[in-house]
């Protein structure tokens, strides 16, 4: 397998193998009993290692030849980032290490499954001299405008984060110091960490703080905890973004008028509904009308000096909209939702087996059994059923006088062994009921991320006489490739 990879990839996975096993180059050098230069010129991708030090430096850095050097294995280690910025705190490095576990397993589990997640990163807003708050406020605006949100509450900012930026975010338990953690990969894009431990309105705060990491300082990792630095222009930069990102002035300005419209006095019912319009905590609220000078200075500690406002309080006024979340739901899970339809999907591939899964995921095995008799009991496998059962009738169509580069053959069940190469298929004598064959085909074009499906599929108006050819060139310039046909029961 090492011949697949070039000795600069090599290198590099050394390298990234060996800072995270906190390892210098001179004591490698020392274990592998070579030369400091050795080391380097190996890292450097100068020369290829041989099998006996590539054997030493796996035993060294705890990992198995195979998972070097497997082309579809993922190297990456998002900890150095964070030593770079001086976190040196212990459950700081363990959230760090489950960042970085998380992304390699997402990322080869898409890579094994052919999927290629879109990303949609937002323009780049370097911090400038001068107020940064006021520069948060501009660009947070500016990044609503280009997300297309104007100036409606965000309810869900992993939703932002993670189908319109195409963001990898992870909800899994932390300790409750900290808050979240943020990375940016050239690879794997902006990764983000929260803490499932902390209230939505706490967590989607945190989101936003991360986002605003993502516009200003994006390849600057940050890690947010009790007793983080906030002093930095990059940190306050980060706070101000989230707060006029969740909360845009306008916006809160406009409800708050709305909401208190023939009210004397500021009651706990308006701060209650405001945080909840917004999807924010009550504090964050109440510190923003301080902010945007729409109620006097010190209210909100009023509040707290008066005996603060209760999420029993709030449960009486939102009912059953209250305490409401399914993302802690989901961390509790050993994986997201996500990664384990992906791991499913694999599994019933037969691309991973369970003790490969099990190393990947770092779980151990009854966990992957329980993960894989979820797959199976819920039947996860099965949306693709109503594509089979409507391929099936392509398949009909095209076991009548089929022909494979222009030569006829007997039936579909001579199709398989063309494979990837050149068909093109007629059909003569199309049944009445199967007319609408351009629509079969349309949805098999739609199928593009699942099957192997040109550009421009197409079907001839007529559906009798001569053949015409319903598919062309799969590998050319567009068809549909039998390969797509393959994955039901009955298949050639």
């Amino acid at each position: 397998m090492s011949e697949d990879l070039t000795a600069i990839e090599i290198g590099d996975r050394l390298k990234i193998a060996r800072e995270s096993a906190k390892v210098t180059q001179a004591a490698a050098a020392e274990a592998l009993q070579v030369a400091r230069t050795t080391v380097v010129a190996i890292e450097q991708g100068q020369r290829k290692p041989r099998l006996d030090e590539l054997q030493k430096f796996a035993s060294l850095y705890g990992l198995s030849v195979n998972s070097l050097l497997r082309r579809e294995a993922v190297q990456i280690d998002l900890k150095p980032r964070f030593r770079r910025t001086g976190e040196a705190d212990a459950d700081v490095e363990a959230a760090v290490a489950l960042l970085t576990t998380l992304v390699q397993a997402e990322l080869e589990l898409e890579d094994l499954l052919g999927v290629r997640r879109v990303r949609n990163d937002p323009p780049e807003r370097p911090l400038l001299p001068g107020d940064v708050k006021v520069q948060a406020e501009q660009d947070a605006a500016e990044l609503r405008q280009w997300l297309g949100i104007g100036m409606a509450p965000v309810h869900d900012i992993l939703s932002v984060l993670e189908l319109q930026l195409g963001a990898r975010v992870f909800v899994r338990r932390l300790p409750a110091k900290i808050s979240g953690l943020y990375a940016f990969d050239e690879r794997a894009g902006a990764c983000i960490l929260l803490n499932a431990m902390h209230p939505k309105d706490r967590r989607a705060q945190t989101g936003a703080h991360e986002l605003g990491h993502f516009t200003s300082t994006r390849r600057e990792p940050d890690a947010l905890y009790s007793g983080s630095p906030e002093t930095s222009r990059e940190e306050r930069y980060a706070i101000a973004f989230a707060r006029a990102f969740l909360t845009p002035a306008r916006a809160v300005m406009a409800m708050f008028k709305e909401i208190t419209a023939g009210a004397s006095q500021l009651t706990r019912r308006h701060i209650i509904l405001l945080a909840h319009t917004f999807g924010v905590s009550r504090e964050a609220m109440g510190r923003r009308l301080e902010e945007l000078g729409v109620t006097r200075a010190g209210t909100w500690d009023w509040f707290v000096n008066t005996g603060g406002i209760t999420d029993e309080q709030a449960s009486q006024v939102l009912g059953e909209a209250f305490g409401q979340d399914s993302a802690r739901a989901d961390a509790a899970r050993p994986v997201s939702m996500r990664v384990a339809l992906l791991v499913g999907e694999a599994w019933g591939k037969g691309l991973l087996s369970e003790g490969q899964i099990a190393r990947l995921l770092q779980l151990d095995r009854v966990e992957v059994r329980e993960l894989i008799d979820a797959y199976e009991d819920e039947g996860v496998g099965r949306d693709d059923l109503p594509h089979c059962q409507r391929l099936e009738q392509v398949r009909f169509l095209l076991a009548e006088h089929a022909q494979v580069d222009r030569r006829n053959v007997d039936g579909a069940a001579e199709l398989g062994p063309a494979g990837e190469l050149r068909v093109v298929v007629g059909i003569a004598g199309l049944p009445d009921e199967f007319a609408p064959a351009a629509g079969l085909l349309e949805e098999i074009h739609h199928l593009r991320g699942i099957g192997d499906v040109g550009a421009d599929p197409f079907v001839a108006d007529e559906s009798v006489g001569d053949l015409p050819e319903v598919v062309l060139n799969p590998v050319g310039i567009g068809g549909v490739s039998l390969t797509l046909l393959r994955g039901c029961a009955g298949d050639p």
